[in-house]
């Protein structure tokens, strides 16, 4: 397909690209950004937007200075406006303990969004060709990339590290011998980069040695793995909406800077959901790391399966997931999280308790709720429980007496010292004199949170009570 009509569709399947007054097209002056260029300016200008020229002299070789003169002359030639600055890319990667090639991702897009920036463009244009779609997908690949990185460079996504900014690949389904082609056609001369032969650098071995040795026994090979990429992408949609509504159904309120997930919603989940969370935890959190790898993300589900309240492990990013009794915490690894909040009688030695109702702990804030539920309906958290109780009979909420023993549910009819068992959950020790219990007369009913009594369990298809603890406001 000619490239005029490859453009022509794009910008018609893309509306919010053709509704940008402006856009940035970064050309570095090899085939495919001048092709790109080329074949953009010859659009009418009633299906495309203004274009404006951006050019990132790298510092990396010699002669890349001429380069810069190149594109910003063919700039004026077909009187278009252009920006060209030279940074030393070199000196940010020794800085940032970064390789070349992501010191140069970084400086070239931060470049390109203060350029758009200023333009007052709302959208950066870039030249990746159908060849650099293989050789992305063979790369990560070659990483131990997941879904997400298989599905490769995505036709129109987000400027990294400006997200109000779109990121368009409108020869991303265009062979680059095709590009090539469309350069001797309109006699255009690109500049040759030759760091492009350097095969010291990873995709160059991939382009120039494992492609053509694959190649041999699959002649269709660049085609498969774009195709594949496409097919991976529309998967990977689906997982992204499973994911949306995982976050909803696990994600906690927690302090600025840390994400907080319920802990059995979480460990309900497929392991595929639970790392896709754990993912965009981390993502969220470091919004400036750009690939968030796989293998520790992997030890990190396996690890809550099995580990006990107070352990960590390391994620990306300098982060730490905490398990804790109700709660998985992601924070910064250097960080202590702060102690869930619990509930405790605060000032008050017993109080009445309407059924139904509502009573208050006291000034920590937190309140009981009691009301009327069918026995099959299942509680939907530790802080909600069902139970059996005549209506008339009174009621109490109060802290645990000396020498306190009740019947846990479980326990088979046996009974055990309330303080014991506050112990063995591992309540904090401060709290346990306080802790709340809904009793009736002498008999405690319920451990709030924890336990409901086996004499208060209520047989299917009675009439129950629900009794649900509620934090602060």
């Amino acid at each position: 397909m000619p490239l005029r009509s490859v453009l022509s569709g794009y910008f018609a399947e893309h509306s919010t690209l053709r509704a940008c007054n402006t856009v940035v097209v970064a050309v570095s002056g090899g085939a495919d950004s001048l092709a790109l260029l080329h074949a953009l300016q010859a659009l009418p200008a009633a299906e495309r937007p203004a274009l404006w020229v951006a050019h990132l002299d790298h510092a990396l070789r010699p002669g890349s200075e001429s380069d810069a003169r190149f594109v910003c002359e063919t700039a004026a030639r077909w009187q278009l406006g252009c920006s060209s600055e030279r940074r030393l890319v070199r000196e940010t990667a020794a800085r940032l303990h970064l390789s070349i090639e992501m010191a140069a991702r970084q400086v070239r897009y931060e470049f390109l969004a203060g350029v758009a920036q200023a333009q007052g463009a709302g959208a950066v244009l870039v030249a990746h060709n159908a060849d650099d779609q293989a050789e992305t997908v063979l790369l990560r690949l070659l990483r131990g990339a997941g879904l997400a990185g298989l599905r490769g460079m995505r036709p129109l996504s987000r400027v990294p590290g400006a997200p109000a900014l779109l990121l368009g690949r409108p020869l991303l389904n265009v062979p680059r011998a095709s590009i090539e082609a469309y350069c001797a056609q309109h006699a255009l001369e690109p500049r040759q980069d030759a760091s492009n032969a350097d095969q010291t650098i990873g995709r160059n071995r991939v382009r120039h040695q494992l492609l053509p040795a694959l190649e041999a026994a699959q002649p269709r090979l660049r085609r498969i793995l774009s195709r594949t990429a496409a097919v991976l992408a529309s998967e990977h949609a689906v997982v992204l909406q499973a994911t949306d509504r995982a976050w909803e159904q696990c994600a906690l309120s927690a302090p600025a800077g840390q994400l907080a997930f319920a802990r059995q919603p979480f460990g309900a989940l497929l392991p595929a959901l639970q790392a896709g969370l754990l993912r965009r935890a981390v993502r969220t959190l470091r919004p400036a790391l750009r690939d968030v790898d796989y293998a520790p993300i992997a030890i990190a589900c396996e690890f809550v399966r099995h580990a006990a309240v107070r352990q960590q492990v390391l994620l990306p990013g300098a982060l730490a997931l905490h398990v804790e009794y109700e709660r998985l915490l992601v924070l910064p690894a250097a960080s202590a999280p702060q102690p869930e909040l619990q509930p405790f009688m605060d000032g008050c030695s017993a109080v009445e308790v309407g059924v139904p109702g509502r009573t208050s702990l006291g000034a920590c804030g937190w309140w009981l709720e009691v009301c009327a539920a069918p026995a099959a309906a299942a509680a939907p958290d530790r802080w909600a429980v069902q139970f059996a109780h005549p209506a008339q009979a009174p009621l109490a909420l109060r802290s645990m007496r000396r020498g306190e023993r009740f019947q846990p549910l479980g326990l088979h009819g046996h009974s055990q010292s309330v303080a014991r068992f506050l112990q063995n959950v591992k309540v904090p020790q401060a709290l346990r004199a306080a802790w709340p219990l809904l009793c009736s007369g002498e008999q405690v009913v319920w451990v709030g949170g924890w336990r409901l009594d086996a004499r208060a369990c209520a047989l299917p298809g009675t009439d129950a009570w629900v009794a649900r603890l509620h934090p602060p406001n």
